[in-house]
């Protein structure tokens, strides 16, 4: 039985490019080293979060980013005040 990627190349489609999120701020801490594997700054970050109305990483639960879909940030607040977003990637 032939593998999926076998039939992709029987098709001669081109390789589909797959992406995990990658976590940049957990339970309030930066992850400075996964920030620097996607080659971003401390400054590109505070500046999406600043965008979101966020102050500090300190506000947030956890952030990940994924590329084509972009920056997803919850923070600390009671769920019915959460702020849960993600932003389109089109400028970055």
């Amino acid at each position: 039985m032939a593998s999926f990627d076998d039939r992709r190349e029987d098709f001669q489609l081109p390789p589909h490019p797959v992406y995990v999120p990658v976590t940049l701020i957990r339970d309030g801490q930066l992850l400075a080293d996964e920030l620097a594997e996607l080659g971003k700054t401390e400054q590109w970050l505070a500046a999406k979060l600043q965008k979101q109305g966020i102050a500090s990483p300190k506000d947030v639960l956890i952030a990940e980013w994924l590329e084509g879909d972009g920056l997803f940030v919850q923070t600390y607040q009671p769920a019915e005040r959460q702020r849960s977003t993600r932003r389109p990637t089109a400028s970055e």
